[in-house]
């Protein structure tokens, strides 16, 4: 029984092995981490790359390892966190060479934000043509919101970078939140002061 043990732990292994990639000069960001691989052959030990970002401020220096039995070289790109940002980065070879490697996000994220975007918008614009009239305020912001999502959709992902359209939807879900809560927590005053009858509305005085 120990074979099937061996071929399960084998079979088990091999996405892990074939799941790294070379890298190219544009990858999405759910495709790393990738392998950069030299093009030439020469003695591996004592090179090495130092990486570095858009700024450019030296991110770290990745020592060479061979690469298989191909007399050539590699390093691993993606594996730390400031390397998988979205951005530009600047590979500079001790053997004088030099690459350059462009992050961008993935498109399926990409896809995924505006499916999300556009469910949230219709999701407020259906509660607020179910709220009550005693609601106007939150209905108001509710339609001002949905429209300002679907406007943002078009102009995060298409005019500016994506990695500017995460940002941006950020800022809004955030207002939105901070709007909505403050809306139900000066409700909730009125409500009590109501109960209280510190406050009369305009049938009772009719």
């Amino acid at each position: 029984m120990k074979w099937h043990l061996y071929l399960i732990l084998a079979l088990a292994m091999i996405p892990i092995v074939y799941s790294i990639e070379d890298c190219k000069a544009v990858m999405d960001k759910g495709d790393l981490p990738c392998l950069v691989i030299s093009s030439w052959e020469f003695p591996c030990a004592g090179e090495s790359i130092k990486i570095y970002d858009s700024t450019p401020t030296l991110i770290r220096t990745a020592p060479l390892a061979d690469y298989g039995s191909t007399s050539k070289c590699n390093i691993t790109f993606g594996i730390a966190e400031n390397e998988t940002t979205i951005g530009s980065y600047l590979l500079n070879w001790t053997t004088r060479d030099s690459s350059k490697i462009v992050v961008e996000e993935d498109e399926d994220m990409i896809l995924g934000i505006v499916l999300g975007v556009g469910i949230i918008s219709s999701l407020l614009l259906f509660f607020a043509f179910k709220l009550d009239d005693e609601h106007t305020i939150l209905k108001i912001l509710f339609m001002i919101s949905s429209i300002t999502l679907l406007i943002l959709i078009p102009v995060s992902t298409f005019i500016t970078t994506t990695a500017n359209a995460g940002k941006t939807f950020y800022r809004v879900f955030l207002y939105i939140f901070i709007a909505f809560w403050l809306y139900v927590f000066l409700y909730f005053c009125y409500w009590i002061l109501k109960k209280l009858g510190w406050i009369v509305s305009g049938e009772e005085n009719d």
